[in-house]
């Protein structure tokens, strides 16, 4: 029997029932806080690991572990929960995710020892997972492609608010109170939710695709991800020599996924949808390209700013939080307007601005006051706004309805996949300018301030980083204008 909410064999019905504004606004609202919490989650949690490893008497070296927690089911599990909530309903799945949320939040909250908080946390990640996948398949799902864009750019506005208040509301709650109030305010807040979503979606009808789940391609592609994620997060901790071998491994099960995915009547991520389409191939490859080049900006230049220019924690603050607002501002017009005028053209002129952005910036860091970087950087938040939504609903508006939950769950593993990947580079690539403790000492926040870091040898390490964005970012460019003539989403339907 179907759940409330979902409707067996309706595979068929390729168009969303019409929507009333009131009953829309509604939908948005639940399917916002789902994509606020994960990215809030993460970059809050990554905020307090100092203060936490303070509190708790736990070495940074094993405190780097309680983001990965969060973040490496978050990357691992989003393709399996897409085809489930393909399967079995993707209101339940969105529901289910609320509640592993607020409950482990509520556990974390009480944790006195690594393992107490890192488990916790663990589930956190996996709800955010749930999360992340439905918000957007929702929304693919109940609204029409005429207004599919403008509802994208909501929920993409709501992903930007979360990376943004991460950072500031822990902060001002470690600051204020300490940092179990951080786990206190995700709980309710989750749950609140969960409560508020469950009223809103119990009449919620969307289509399923009732098909065996590929047990032995999940458990394949867990294990190459799974060791993708560790190594590239504990390179620049232990040593790239220590997780070769390892990188090895995951590539080898990555290939193995791929063999037996070939041989399956019904596998996990359905390989046609690189390889005969060629809008949602190229769209998911240019969000990894855009991840992967724009994601470790703010971490860098926040190093920049405090530990080598001197500025103050307040005012780099200031200074970094212009591009995500300008991102939250620009993400929803940019969306309205997929709809008007297709995704091509938006997206394409995103990654150029964003990459004009890092070629500008390369001439310019060290060369110019550090407060006058706001502006270059809010150049970037534009681009990004105007890049993300669009290719969104490229992605989503390339697939059958009932495939709407792989689909998220497909670009939702390239974004995160993108993000650790960004870091890694970044880290990379200050290695061959910096010392290995120096290194360590500024992404943990150990460093001791201006004049404690090598000032040349960092910014020849950050322009690098900049030409090395610029080029993915460029390579972005051309990888968008890559669209299969006449698939939904690259115009309005009629």
């Amino acid at each position: 029997m179907a759940a409330a909410g979902e409707a067996p064999g309706s595979a068929g019905r390729d168009r969303a029932s019409p929507l009333s504004p009131r009953r829309a606004r509604r939908i948005l609202i639940c399917t916002g806080l789902g994509s606020f919490l994960a990215p809030f989650g993460s970059s809050a949690i990554s905020f307090s690991v100092p203060e936490i490893g303070r509190a708790l008497g736990i070495p940074f070296l094993s405190m780097v572990w309680v983001p990965l927690a969060y973040l490496i089911p978050l990357t691992t599990s989003m393709v399996l929960f897409g085809r489930l909530s393909d399967t079995l309903g993707r209101t339940r799945f969105f529901l289910v995710g609320f509640l592993l949320y607020a409950f482990g939040s509520a556990a974390a909250s009480l944790g006195s020892s690594f393992a107490t908080l890192v488990i916790p946390v663990a589930l956190m990640g996996t709800g955010s997972a749930l999360l992340s996948v439905n918000s957007t398949a929702l929304v693919s799902v109940l609204f029409p492609p005429r207004s599919r864009g403008a509802a994208l750019g909501i929920v993409t506005m709501a992903v930007y608010l979360g990376l943004t208040a991460g950072p500031t509301v822990s902060g001002v709650l470690l600051g204020s109170v300490g940092w179990r109030s951080l786990f206190y305010a995700t709980a309710a807040l989750s749950l609140a939710s969960l409560l508020l979503s469950r009223r809103i979606l119990r009449d919620v009808v969307t289509p399923l695709r009732p098909i065996p789940i590929d047990l032995s391609g999940f458990l394949l592609f867990l294990a190459a991800i799974f060791l993708g994620v560790f190594s590239l997060s504990a390179g620049e901790i232990y040593g790239w020599a220590e997780v070769v071998p390892l990188l090895v491994a995951s590539l080898l099960l990555l290939l193995l996924f791929v063999g037996v995915e070939r041989r399956q009547s019904h596998p996990l991520l359905d390989l046609s949808l690189f390889t005969r389409n060629r809008t949602f191939a190229a769209a998911n490859l240019t969000a990894f390209l855009n991840y992967i080049s724009t994601f470790a900006i703010v971490l860098v230049f926040s190093i920049y700013l405090t530990a080598v220019a001197g500025i103050g924690t307040v005012e780099a603050g200031l200074i970094l939080v212009v591009e995500p607002v300008l991102m939250v501002v620009v993400s929803p017009v940019s969306g309205r307007l997929s709809d008007r005028l297709g995704s091509r053209g938006l997206a394409s002129l995103g990654m150029l601005i964003i990459s004009a952005s890092f070629f500008a910036l390369y001439l310019l860091v060290g060369r110019i006051p550090p407060v006058d970087l706001a502006i270059p950087l809010a150049v970037v938040g534009v681009g990004f706004g105007l890049f993300s939504a669009p290719n969104t609903n490229a992605v989503m508006g390339s697939v059958d309805r009932e495939l709407s939950g792989i689909a998220a769950g497909t670009l939702g593993t390239m974004r995160f996949v993108g993000q650790l990947m960004s870091i890694t580079v970044a880290g990379a690539i200050l290695a061959t300018s910096l010392s290995h403790t120096a290194l360590l000492g500024l992404f943990s926040g150990t460093a001791g301030g201006p004049g404690s870091t090598d000032t040349g040898a960092f910014l020849d390490g950050l322009r690098t980083i900049m030409i090395v964005s610029g080029v993915l970012s460029l390579a972005g460019v051309f990888t968008s204008l890559v669209r299969e003539p006449g698939v939904a989403g690259l115009r309005p339907a009629p």
